[in-house]
């Protein structure tokens, strides 16, 4: 008998502490990326795998154009924007966080600039005051529902990865979209209750260059809807072309 009350005593602990760790982040899926799950693109199955499968939760865009496939363990080497899924466990263990990690990657010249960029839409906790995340380099901006979140370095080597944190104190409870810009490594995103630094000069400069990408992207949407506009009467009345979005 008291075999039975302590296994569900037992049982009931750990349902409330899987409770209050998912609470803790929000309504958020996949941080961590461990929920990888490698299927290869019916159009590239040697480098390219189905990007829903590969990062669940996620959405991934170059520019504003959704991207349905990722790159699995390899780089981009030319100029082309790619978002790479690395693992399991590769090049080596335990390099980052657990099994899997990913590889943003933003187009370069001489093509024209192209921001790559991942996303999620949730609820960010009620009682975080923070959130931070591994990456590789400083390369990497963040905004929440459009507005950007300017990132503070906490630790962190070189020859391992670095630990940033910005601010979400202003956006506690609510619900929006969380969009990673830029290139570098990304993995093990958390939110949490603790504070982060004054933010340095450094940080400051990333925020102002993440306004810059923001507008980039309005500039995008704009130059689309004017050519959809021109397309549309400038094509003949009498046989008008199917338009693609």
């Amino acid at each position: 008998m008291r075999s039975s009350l302590k296994s569900s005593w037992q049982i009931c602990f750990s349902v409330v502490l899987l409770g209050v760790a998912a609470c803790g982040q929000g309504t958020f899926q996949n941080l961590d990326f461990e929920s990888a799950r490698i299927v290869p693109s019916p159009d590239d199955p040697v480098y390219h795998v189905q990007f829903g499968p590969a990062m669940p939760g996620w959405t991934g865009y170059f520019d504003d154009a959704q991207v349905d496939w990722a790159r699995h363990n390899t780089y981009s080497l030319g100029p082309s924007p790619a978002i790479g899924i690395w693992g399991p466990d590769f090049p080596a263990a335990n390099l980052f966080h657990g099994r899997y990690f990913v590889i943003l990657q933003s187009g370069t010249a001489p093509g024209p600039t192209v921001v790559t960029s991942l996303a999620q839409t949730g609820m960010i906790p009620t009682d975080a005051r923070s959130i931070r995340f591994y990456a590789g380099g400083f390369a990497l901006r963040l905004a929440f529902n459009g507005q950007p979140i300017p990132l503070s370095r906490l630790g962190g080597t070189l020859e391992t990865y670095y630990i940033y944190g910005g601010d979400v104190t202003a956006f506690r409870g609510q619900r929006g979209e969380l969009r990673f810009f830029g290139s570098g490594e990304l993995d093990n995103i958390q939110f949490s209750p603790e504070v982060i630094p004054e933010p340095s000069s450094l940080t400051l400069l990333g925020g102002g260059v993440l306004l810059v990408v923001l507008s980039h992207l309005s500039s995008c949407r704009q130059r689309q809807a004017s050519a959809r506009v021109l397309a549309l009467t400038s094509a003949p009345t009498q046989a008008q072309p199917a338009i693609r979005s």
